[in-house]
Parts: C-alpha cells; structure tokens; sequence
C-alpha cells in the first residue's frame, strides 16, 4: 500500500468553547481528555444526546483506539477540560 492511499488524518485540540459538530453521517473521535483542575467536573464533557463524560480531578485519559462519539452527536468541553479529536465517517453504529 502507498503512502498516497493511507488517510489523513489532523488531531485537533480544544479547550472549553463551542459545541464540536462533527455533521451528518460523521462522527467525533476523542484522543485525550483532560482535566487540568483540582476538582471532579460532573459533566466535564458534553455530550448533545447522550450522558456526559465524568472527570476526577486532574484526570488524564488516553484513548488507543480512539473513542468514537455516536454519529451526529456534538461535544463540548467544559471549562478546566481539553480534549484531542478528530472528525471522521462514521464506522459503526453504536445502540443502546
């Protein structure tokens, strides 16, 4: 296979801010989450449809592979959290 064929793919990061909208029949892919506070952040990452993602403090977590947010769903870190992602097809479903 050449390299010419492989994706491409950019990590990006964000700290607090705007809902990450990944768009129809797309899905968000988290790398990292962190949370750079002394403090346990209940809803540290907003998830739009689904159940936020709980941080202790100071937490650090490492996603290999990455987690894949269901399709169309945003996600927004709260304030103190920073996220790695990216955005890609969907691959699979995910059900309940």
């Amino acid at each position: 296979m050449s390299d010419q064929s492989l994706p491409k793919v950019g990590a990006s990061f964000q700290t607090a801010g705007s809902a990450i909208d990944p768009g129809t029949g797309r899905s968000v892919f988290l790398t990292a989450i962190i949370n750079g506070t002394d403090a346990v952040i209940s809803d540290g990452v907003a998830l739009s449809s689904s159940d936020d993602i709980i941080l202790g403090k100071n937490t650090n977590i490492n996603f290999d592979p990455p987690l894949q947010i269901p399709a169309g769903e945003t996600v927004t870190p709260k304030a103190g959290v920073t996220i790695g992602y990216f955005i890609g097809r969907a691959t699979r479903t995910i059900a309940n």
